[in-house]
């Protein structure tokens, strides 16, 4: 097996000649309690309707969602465009565990 650097601009069929454009390492595509999984992220706008995009936290967030939104509307002009934080949704993957602790640790007599 080569490195993934060797990987980049190989072909492999996935419905149609793929071409391989970049390799990340301990990409997480569930919640952080389960292990990590090889993951395929193909582009296909009649599959797809959602991206997931890193900004820098120097950035302008008002301007860089506007600039993604114009993008978003030229790709899919009768799409909706919403956005949401990471942060937020990773919060809410653990909300419910972190109730379940509270209730069983205020349940707990001591005897």
């Amino acid at each position: 097996m080569g490195s993934a650097q060797e990987a980049v601009g190989k072909h492999f069929w996935w419905g149609g000649d793929t071409e391989i454009s970049g390799v990340v390492a301990d990409f997480n595509i569930e919640p952080l309690k389960y292990a990590i999984s090889p993951t395929l992220i193909y582009q296909d706008k009649e599959i797809y309707s959602h991206a997931n995009i890193k900004i820098e936290p120097s950035a302008d967030i008002q301007k860089v969602l506007a600039s993604i939104e114009t993008t978003w509307k030229k790709q899919f002009p009768d799409g909706v465009y919403e956005y949401v934080f990471v942060n937020s949704q990773i919060d809410s993957y653990y909300k419910s565990e972190s109730r379940l602790y509270t209730l069983s640790a205020s349940s707990q007599i001591a005897i």
